[in-house]
């Protein structure tokens, strides 16, 4: 009996420590393998030390496809590798995969502050192939026939599947555990592996099941770190319910605002990020951001950016060179690629000190983390909901340079290609021809003009970008008819009793507008203008443009 005992303890202990191997298959520029990161973190909180993930590389994106060869990129990562930078390399060559380029990885090396010299020795002997022909061969032998793909002892998934179905296959494979001691030098996101093969925890904070984290240590003072694209509604939600946070707590607690732009969701987000960068440079981030924040569902670009820096006050010429510095960029791109690393991959995230809190959640969810880093505890994310972002909007989609009947049309057709008709009223500071050319660069077509206004037609989702101008305002033009795709709803609000008096001058008026052109010839780039005068009325007086233009259809 006693023997028995004994048995059915051992085999207990080991069930409960064994750890599983498990490969993920990376190309290190596959959109699939990007996406897929976070549930692979998910895994590994989950699992905790049950599961050890290692990386394997199966490149297999070439140009045209991807942007430099896959199987060189892995190389570089694994020459990262050997300077305890593999990680970091791997994520900043996935958060940049639409921008790689064949200086990309001596640039990530210097990022994370690698010995470049010794990184590009190894990357230009070559010394790396085997590595990743060992690795090709290893997936190829488990089945593995693209990206992503994950082996699970004898198992292989293959593609993009949900923690559950990952879950699934894990949980089977350890009801008959095999301890596995994985290959010298591996590194991965919770476990750094000596030569010996012995690994430890690379992660020192304790994490209980999936949302879950035990804080051991009390702080005196609290760090939090606040990552946001400034368009994000849901990030001005939680800019909110931080402002509250320091009100309570003052000094105990220290907020900094980190840009993560999202440019797949928001229009000019990285712009917007490097302004913000700037303003920081001049004291004065928190004022920009709130500018940012009062018009979120406008159009964001250098003119709204630059009414915006004086507004504030800023240096404009330092400002404006900020912006446009490679530096500024640098630090943008850096700023993200960390952000990565730690496993911030999406807007809001706020970190308190060990705590990480995804998406825009109630304001105790923010307060009890403080509460938990002070004092120490078990930090459960699950105990708070999120927040709807419907009605935390600071302002409409319009800037008040919109007229209000013109802007109950283009809530609706902001996105469509509908002819409005616009009366456009400018300052004398633009003037005449400038108003004009911005109009024509902008892909409106003229009407007729005065000293004073400009009359002309454009798409709906041309409209907000001339309204950016500081002092122009755009009114609907009442004597067309409205779209026919508008609501009724809609056209009851549209006031079209009071027919506008469509005027020009009796004095003569004339507008150059300068188009420019790019092509190729055979393989050359070409450029050229073409000057059209138009008169008051709409109509074209003269048009100049060198006389091989017709070649390009002009």
């Amino acid at each position: 009996m006693i023997k028995q005992t004994i048995m059915l303890f051992v085999f207990l202990m080991g069930t409960l420590q064994a750890t599983l191997l498990v490969t993920e298959y990376v190309d290190l520029q596959s959109y699939p393998v990007e996406q897929i990161q976070p549930t692979i973190i998910e895994l590994q909180n989950y699992y905790g030390n049950r599961i050890l993930i290692e990386i394997r590389h199966y490149p297999i994106m070439t140009p045209p496809i991807g942007k430099i060869d896959s199987f060189w990129l892995a190389e570089a990562s694994e020459c990262a590798r050997d300077q305890g930078k593999f990680n970091e390399f791997m994520r900043a060559s996935l958060a940049n995969r639409e921008r790689l380029n064949t200086s990309s990885p001596k640039m990530f090396a210097a990022w994370f502050g690698l010995n470049v010299n010794q990184f590009e020795n190894c990357l230009n002997s070559g010394e790396k192939k085997q590595k990743i022909n060992d690795d090709w061969a290893h997936a190829n032998a488990r089945g593995v026939q693209g990206v992503p793909a994950l082996s699970i002892n004898s198992k292989t998934i293959i593609g993009m599947k949900t923690f559950n179905d990952y879950k699934q296959a894990i949980d089977s494979e350890l009801l008959n555990p095999t301890t596995l001691t994985p290959s010298p030098g591996t590194s991965t996101e919770s476990f750094i592996c000596d030569d010996s093969g012995t690994c430890v925890p690379a992660i020192p904070v304790q994490r209980v099941g999936n949302k879950q984290v035990q804080v051991t240590n009390p702080s005196e003072e609290v760090t939090i770190k606040f990552y946001g694209d400034l368009q994000s509604k849901f990030v001005f939600d939680t800019n909110e319910k931080l402002k509250t946070l320091k009100q309570e707590y003052g000094d105990l607690i220290e907020i900094e605002f980190i840009n993560y732009p999202v440019p797949e969701l928001y229009t000019n987000a990285e712009l917007v990020a490097k302004a913000s960068i700037c303003a920081k440079e001049q004291n004065k981030q928190e004022e920009f951001n709130e500018k940012i924040f009062a018009t979120i569902g406008q159009e964001q670009n250098n003119n709204a950016i630059e009414n915006y820096a004086n507004d504030i006050n800023l240096n404009i010429e330092q400002f404006e060179e900020c912006v446009s510095s490679t530096s500024t960029k640098l630090q943008m791109e850096s700023d993200k690629n960390q952000a990565i690393i730690n496993k911030i991959y999406g807007v809001p995230t706020v970190v308190i000190n060990e705590i990480i809190i995804n998406g825009a959640l109630e304001y105790s969810a923010y307060k009890e983390a403080v509460e938990t880093a002070l004092n120490s505890g078990t930090y459960n994310v699950e105990n708070y909901d999120k927040e709807n972002e419907t009605d935390t909007a600071p302002n409409p989609a319009y800037n008040d340079n919109v007229d209000s009947q013109l802007a109950l049309i283009l809530t609706e057709l902001e996105n469509g290609n509908e002819i409005i008709h616009t009366r456009i009223v400018f300052p004398a500071e633009i003037g005449l021809e400038k108003m004009g050319n911005i109009l024509s660069e902008n892909g409106f077509t003229i009407e007729s003009f005065n000293s004073e206004a400009i009359y002309a037609n454009s798409e709906a989702n041309k409209i907000k970008r001339v309204s950016t101008h500081q002092g122009v305002k755009i009114y609907l033009n009442t004597n067309y008819p409205l779209p026919q795709t508008i609501t009724q709803k809609t056209a009851d609000k549209i006031d079209l009793k009071n027919k506008e008096e469509q005027k020009t001058e009796d004095k003569p008026l004339k507008i150059t507008l300068v188009q420019k052109r790019k092509t190729t010839f055979f393989g050359f780039p070409i450029e050229y203008e073409i000057k059209k005068t138009i008169n008051n009325s709409g109509k074209i007086e003269k048009t100049d443009k060198p006389w091989w233009a017709f070649l390009f259809g002009d």
